[in-house]
């Protein structure tokens, strides 16, 4: 009868130690996984592995211009974003990040300070910008091209081939600077490569 007693104690000990050997590496595994994931610091987190950035997602840009000796050129930089956000709101951060925030090193604007988004709008048809009148006011053609081509491709980073109406003060804008350059509505990203070039 000693027998059996001995060994269903040596059963009853080799099972608890399975199952704390099992716990404990599901524990570890667990313990990694969540540290992972929470780690801002860790290179390879499975966060960044998973979900980019939503600058990375979207394209979202603000686009200024670059001087490259015997031309002007549009050049993009990243518009940082937190997660989530409609387009319209997408949108609105990156008109607001060129027609407001410094330009960033050896990049240019041309358009006039002070100059207001008023609205942004995305329908069916395209993209309906709003701006305040300054816009319109100074700079000889090459700057009047110049802020067009920045609102143009800031408002189309998401979505190139969208077509973008302008307005100023809720006007349809005709001309930039008086009679001086026609714009035609909508206007698009190969419309102006084609008759508006830098």
């Amino acid at each position: 009868m000693e027998h059996p007693k001995e060994n269903q104690g040596i059963h009853i000990g080799i099972v608890i130690g399975l199952s704390a050997l099992i716990l404990g590496t599901g524990g570890g595994t667990a313990w990694w996984l969540i540290d992972s994931i929470q780690s801002p610091n860790t290179s390879s987190s499975i966060l960044e592995q998973v979900k980019p950035s939503q600058t990375e997602e979207k394209g979202l840009q603000a686009y200024w211009l670059s001087d490259t000796g015997n031309s002007l050129e549009l050049a993009s930089t990243p518009v940082q974003t937190k997660a989530g956000g409609s387009s319209e709101e997408l949108l609105s951060l990156a008109l607001q990040a060129v027609l407001q925030s410094p330009e960033p090193d050896k990049l240019a604007s041309t358009i006039p300070a002070g100059t207001q988004l008023l609205s942004v709008e995305q329908k069916s048809d395209g993209i309906y910008l709003n701006l305040s009148r300054e816009f319109t006011e100074g700079g000889g053609s090459a700057s009047m091209t110049g802020r067009l081509g920045q609102v143009l491709y800031t408002a189309t980073s998401l979505e190139p081939s969208a077509p973008v109406w302008i307005s100023v003060e809720g006007e349809p804008l005709e001309y930039l600077g008086g009679g001086g350059l026609e714009v035609q509505q909508p206007m698009t990203r190969e419309l102006y490569d084609s008759e508006m070039a830098l």
